[in-house]
């Protein structure tokens, strides 16, 4: 009756009676756990209200009163203060807690002056007896790591933590407002990921000290990151995240095939081909990365220093007004900003060859006429195939092509080449999409000393039976247009080349000229 009295208290929001009816209980039978429990719920809903009004100092508070239930052994037992211990397995008041803390810690997460009071709450509650794995535990997980991200202390809690808590619903995206949101767990691990490599210094953060990567953590922590990878292939940015880990502990042998495939899927930011410049032996590769980098399109502050990386190998090769145009920009753009000149900035600025040299309007040319090693680098994984041009649409800028009788479709050709012909034999990296349609990733034209399975050269007497169009010269086809463009006569001799092709109306496959290049009267 007496813990019933305490509850109906509560559910009428006299909470200051119904804990000091608790403790006048429990000065009779200390031991009693009901009354541990109902005083345990008491400042629950303190707690509660607390949050509610975003009393942040009077939430801490009320978690100081809270952690006194915490079972036996998990609170130090030379702190004063009073202590009920609840059960080992009665982790509901902490549970519930957790959401709690987790509405608190969202709703004051991006205030500055709350900093340390959430350093703090999670301070106080860290050893709290949650379920683990739980969706309590993972909200409460959740709260942190919004608050925690950019703070130091990320290490220290996340380790606290443990990702071995997770749960699988944890591993999934989520939708807020319509909108797809990266995992929790993926986020963890990124962030985690991104401390352990330590700072690095920008524009905006260069009053910060450097601080190094931790190479022990890293080792321990690769494994785990590269089951994450190959477990969910979906992640955006883990691959990322190992392969900058393996570059911190010099492991470059890996790193290609790691950071490959993400490359490919974020291939239209600039900072992918600027890393993917840093990995490369070749100074010819790296530029061509940096081109790479600079022709996509970029606000001016976040390139600055692909800029300078650039011109320093341009100063190198002796490329001085395509240097000079790189420094003029990087000036420009840090003065707008009013940041600091760095001193290899100042110093080529200095020297004689930079007055004597005049600018180009810009290097949009050198970029393109240099980035095709960097578009082969990151389809290096992916094999070339010798393909020949079946037939162009010049309107839609699409292709048909011919490999072998197995291997055919057609393409989109116009970032690569203003125009192509058929039968042009180039070397392409692709991949089908959909009914033969085909994603080009790299093209080159292909030497005239290569040859094709799919183009042959010919010379026969040419065959138009009465009243055809069209001819045949041995079993190559002659297309009308042709026979009427070359003024063909039945029996002559001619020359050229063909193309296999497709003949839909016989369901076969042939060969179709698409040059003639002599023509011998009878």
């Amino acid at each position: 009756m007496s813990t019933e009295m305490i509850k109906q208290l509560r559910l009428s929001g006299q909470l200051d009676e119904a804990r000091e009816l608790a403790y006048q209980l429990l000065e009779e039978t200390p031991d009693s756990i009901w009354l541990i429990r109902a005083l345990s719920w008491v400042y629950y809903d303190f707690l509660k209200k607390a949050v509610a009004d975003q009393d942040v100092q009077k939430a801490i508070t009320l978690l100081d009163k809270i952690a006194m239930f915490l079972p036996q052994g998990m609170f130090n037992a030379d702190l004063p203060g009073e202590k009920y211990p609840l059960p080992l397995d009665d982790r509901t008041l902490f549970d519930s807690a957790a959401f709690q803390i987790g509405k608190l810690v969202l709703s004051v997460s991006n205030q500055q002056h709350h900093a340390e009071n959430i350093k703090r709450i999670w301070r106080c509650t860290k050893d709290f007896n949650f379920t683990k794995p739980s969706d309590a535990f993972s909200f409460y997980f959740k709260a942190f790591q919004k608050a925690f991200k950019d703070n130091p202390i990320y290490i220290e809690f996340a380790e606290c933590w443990n990702f071995i808590n997770f749960q699988p619903k944890d591993y999934e995206a989520e939708v807020y407002m319509g909108r797809k949101m990266m995992a929790l767990a993926e986020q963890a691990y990124i962030t985690y990921a991104r401390h352990l490599l330590g700072n690095e210094l920008t524009e905006e953060n260069s009053h910060q000290f450097r601080t190094l990567p931790d190479l022990e953590k890293i080792k321990v922590f690769l494994p785990s990151i590269e089951q994450l990878s190959a477990q969910h292939p979906e992640y955006s940015y883990t691959s990322f995240y190992q392969a900058k880990l393996l570059i911190a502990l010099n492991n470059h042998d890996q790193v290609m095939n790691v950071f490959l495939p993400f490359a490919r899927q974020k291939r239209n930011d600039f900072w992918v081909w600027d890393l993917l410049g840093d990995l490369q032996q070749d100074t010819e590769t790296k530029i061509s990365c940096l081109c790479m980098a600079l022709s996509l399109k970029t606000p001016e502050d976040f390139i600055v220093k692909v800029r300078q990386k650039l011109a320093a190998f341009l100063i190198q090769k002796n490329l001085l007004p395509e240097a000079k145009t790189e420094i003029e920009k990087i000036i420009e753009v840090r003065n707008q900003h009013q940041w600091r000149i760095p001193f290899e900035v100042s110093n080529w600025q200095s020297q004689d060859w930079y007055a004597k040299t005049n600018a180009l309007k810009n290097n949009m040319v050198f970029y393109r006429n240099n980035k095709n090693k960097a578009e082969e680098l990151l389809y290096a994984d992916m094999e070339e195939i010798l393909i020949a041009i079946e037939f162009v649409n010049k309107d839609k800028k699409m292709a048909n092509f011919i490999q072998n009788q197995k291997v055919y479709g057609f393409f989109k050709y116009d970032a690569f080449f203003d125009k192509l012909n058929i039968g042009d034999l180039l070397f392409v990296r692709l991949k089908e999409k959909s009914d033969g349609f085909c994603q080009l990733f790299t093209a080159r034209k292909a030497d005239d000393s290569i040859s094709s399975d799919a183009v042959r050269s010919f010379e026969e007497s040419i065959t138009i039976r009465p009243g055809n169009s069209f001819g045949f010269a041995g079993n190559v086809f002659i297309e009308p247009e042709m026979i009427i463009q070359h003024k063909l006569a039945c029996q002559q001799t001619i020359s050229g080349k063909a193309i296999l092709s497709f003949n839909k109306k016989k369901n076969q496959w042939g060969w179709k000229a698409f040059e003639i290049n002599l023509i011998k009267q009878k």
